[in-house]
């Protein structure tokens, strides 16, 4: 700090304006921190101001931060330090590999690449349809008298949007005095109509994913609010409906199945149809491709949306020209980790059904019409100018398809396209194929799931055991019946109390 020994002076000899460590007579001040200093008073300091800043550092809270050890000595330095106070060690600065500077980042290139991956997933249905299920719950969340988002929503918010969900279902719940209880009438009646439990679920689940999203995963506790889809009011919740419908005798509903007659019809149908000469050459490549499409399906029983996505150089030819084989590795279920083979074979009694006689037809009317089917999918949509595109034949515009074939025949009854996949499953099972041999040939996952939608046994075997039990109660020639002697021989194997010891 200056003082009036030290002080420094201008050109014409007088003393420079400045702040003692004490008072004193040629002094400003003490403390220029503290003093409301005047501009024309040119008044400095020493050290020079811009030292000040390090000075006034000494005012400013320290944050803790843990001592680093030094490797050698083990002495406790500051953090960060460039030497140790014990030893001398010096830390070596952080090692930069010398290819790292050579190499050349195409930053662009790099986004480019994550675009087209998150474009590509976002355009998946399921995640249009969460996508459109996030809006949708945001609207009813920024509607409520408080209104809230995602990032705050609460479980009660989460029951309050599946409730409001809910009045817009399209299955009714008769009521026991209902004349329509216990059936899936859309008479006009009193009755609600609410949104099926299974629904219900799928809704949950996409809510789940939602949640976790954005960040908000794990379960919800009264420590930590985590996913509020996830919590358990949510579960009791969807027992709760599935009780409800369970109570109002409403059954799952499973797809009708399609069976050979209604196939062959559907089959003569689009054959006659694709040899009409009036029909123009966009319609009879549509047809053409319905009737390979169709047939294909059925006799593979494979998912419509995976065969609608099969590209043409996946397909192969089986030895002899017997058939054809696919291989799918990317499907609704499949992601690589599994695949799904099938083959089909030439029906040399029935070519009008024949999937590979249709499909071979289809290819070759395609080349015909100078339509490459070779690289790319090998079923195409067309756009709204009547071209044919490069998209696959997927989605509602197949069941659509179907639906309008059928009508047009006046045999439709409720068919979509996991009808085929049914009516594929009930098929094989009566003509003698092992529940593994249909699981593995549909593509279901398990043997359960062959069961479940097949239903064979249920309804074939329905009164065998009724038949067992009313043949079982008639009487022999002692009076006593099969059944009888049955319960009878049962108590005496079960009664443990009537043997000996074996070591009394």
């Amino acid at each position: 700090m200056a003082s009036s020994y030290n002080v420094q002076k201008d050109l014409s000899g007088r003393a420079l304006p400045f702040f003692a460590l004490s008072p004193s007579p040629q002094a400003l001040g003490v403390n220029i921190f503290s003093q409301a200093v005047i501009p024309s008073h040119n008044a400095y300091v020493f050290p020079p101001f811009v030292l000040i800043g390090p000075l006034s550092s000494e005012n400013v809270p320290r944050i803790w931060k843990p001592a680093s050890l030094c490797p050698d000595c083990s002495y406790a330095n500051d953090f960060g330090f460039n030497f140790c106070q014990s030893c001398g060690f010096q830390p070596s600065p952080p090692s930069v590999s010398p290819s790292a500077a050579n190499i050349v980042l195409d930053l662009p290139a790099i986004d480019r690449r994550i675009s087209s991956l998150q474009s590509a997933r976002a355009a998946k249905p399921y995640e249009k349809q969460k996508s459109s299920l996030h809006l949708e719950l945001e609207s009813f969340l920024s509607s409520l008298p408080i209104p809230k988002s995602s990032i705050s929503a609460s479980p009660k918010d989460v029951i309050r949007f599946l409730v409001w969900k809910d009045s817009k279902g399209k299955t009714k719940i008769h009521m026991p005095n209902c004349p329509n209880f216990g059936t899936r009438s859309k008479l006009k009646c009193g009755c609600p109509s609410r949104l099926a439990s299974g629904t219900v679920d799928n809704t949950i689940g996409k809510l789940r994913s939602i949640f976790n999203s954005i960040g908000r995963s794990g379960d919800w506790s009264g420590l930590f609010p985590g996913n509020p889809a996830a919590h358990q009011s949510v579960k009791k919740y969807l027992v709760s409906i599935s009780e409800e419908q369970a109570q109002a005798r409403v059954s799952p509903r499973q797809a009708v199945p399609l069976f050979f007659d209604k196939f062959a019809k559907l089959c003569a149908h689009l054959r006659n149809r694709a040899f009409l000469p009036s029909i123009s050459p966009l319609e009879r490549y549509i047809v053409s491709r319905d009737l390979a499409f169709f047939c294909l399906d059925f006799y593979s029983g494979d998912r419509a949306s995976d065969l609608g996505r099969v590209y043409t150089k996946e397909v192969l030819l089986l030895p002899e020209k017997q058939g054809l084989l696919f291989h799918h590795t990317f499907g609704k279920t499949l992601r690589g980790k599994d695949s799904n083979i099938f083959a089909i074979k030439t029906c040399l009694h029935d070519s009008i059904v024949c999937p590979v006689i249709n499909l071979t037809t289809y290819v070759k009317l395609a080349d015909l019409m100078k339509i490459n089917l070779r690289d790319g999918f090998l079923f195409r949509a067309t756009d709204a100018k009547g071209r044919v595109s490069s998209n696959p034949f997927v989605g509602s515009t197949v069941a659509n398809r179907l639906r309008l074939h059928l009508t047009t025949l006046n045999i439709f009854q409720g068919e979509t396209m996991h009808s085929f996949r049914s009516g594929c499953s009930i098929t094989l099972s009566l003509l003698g194929a092992s529940d593994d041999q249909v699981a593995r040939h549909v593509g279901w996952k398990s043997i359960q799931t062959a069961q479940y939608y097949s239903q064979v046994p249920k309804v074939m075997e329905l009164s065998l055991p009724a038949s067992l039990l009313a043949q079982g109660s008639v009487k022999g020639k002692d009076n006593v019946s099969h059944a009888e002697s049955v319960g009878t021989e049962f108590r005496a194997r079960n009664d443990l109390e009537g043997l000996a010891r074996a070591f009394p």
